[in-house]
């Protein structure tokens, strides 16, 4: 990890809405995974989606 002094940010992610804009939230979190970690020390868990049908 190169985050500085081995800061480490974990968060539970809640989403209000899974739209478009939602969906593409959680593609780029997945895509950037690592390199948040590693650049950041940000770690994160989806916890709940909420959506209106």
């Amino acid at each position: 990890m190169t985050a500085s002094k081995g800061t480490l940010m974990k968060s539970n992610l809640a989403l209000i809405g899974f739209g478009t804009v939602g969906q593409g939230l959680c593609e780029i979190l997945q895509s950037k995974r690592s390199s948040l970690f590693e650049s950041r020390g940000f770690e994160w868990n989806l916890v709940a989606v909420s959506d209106f049908v």
